[in-house]
């Protein structure tokens, strides 16, 4: 696949987080991680893909892999 490299909103050019993908027939929408492999997925920035909504009456499945924080060290 030909990695996508920057968001597909229209005059946004960020770097993608996040693929959109869907299904017309069932309609329904994937959110993925970026490093799935995909046909035909579209590439969405952090804040389009966090503003993002499906049109009325379809589902979206939120598959992104969860962001876990860093945290300190804790010393003993």
């Amino acid at each position: 696949m030909d990695r996508v490299r920057s968001c597909s909103h229209p005059g946004c050019g960020g770097s993608v987080a996040t693929l959109l993908t869907y299904e017309y027939a069932g309609r329904t929408v994937w959110l993925l991680d970026p490093r799935a492999a995909v046909d035909g997925a579209m590439g969405l920035c952090a804040a389009h893909a966090e503003s993002f909504s499906p049109p009325v009456g379809w589902v979206l499945d939120d598959r992104r892999l969860p962001t876990i924080g860093l945290q300190s060290s804790i010393a003993v």
